[in-house]
Formats: C-alpha cells, sequence, structure tokens
C-alpha cells in the first residue's frame, strides 16, 4: 500500500513516453501539484485526483500533501 501514482495511456501497446517521463519526472510531478491546487473543486474530482467516491474526500488534501513532499526542495 505505498503511495502510488498512477499515468494512463489509452492508446492499445502505449505511445512510448516511459522515457521522457522519467528524464522529466520533476515537471510532472510540478505540473500535477499544479493542476491539483488550481482545480476549483473542493474534495477532489475526475480532473484532478479521480471521483470522490472513489478517493475519498481527503483525497485532493493528501494528493497535494504527497506532491508538495514529493516535489519539495
Amino acid at each position: 500500500f505505498d503511495p502510488t501514482i498512477f499515468i494512463f495511456d489509452a492508446y492499445p501497446g502505449g505511445i512510448g513516453f516511459s522515457d521522457l517521463l522519467y528524464e522529466r519526472h520533476g515537471e510532472l510531478l510540478a505540473s500535477a501539484r499544479s493542476l491539483i491546487a488550481h482545480c476549483a473543486c473542493g474534495h477532489g474530482c475526475p480532473t484532478c485526483v479521480g471521483p470522490v467516491l472513489e478517493v475519498g474526500t481527503m483525497a485532493k488534501e493528501v494528493a497535494r500533501a504527497m506532491l508538495d513532499w514529493m516535489v519539495a526542495p
């Protein structure tokens, strides 16, 4: 049950972003952090952390805290 970030690719077989995402993981995490921070929803939504009924009402707060810890200098 380690904290995990999943990135879904809807293209069959994937589109080959793994190497690029590994190289630019700092930018990816910062972008995710910004998306969650600027999303107008209250507790999470499909745009930022997933549907509240699936992830719980604390999902947005927890995701922001995790990303703050991961992106912190």
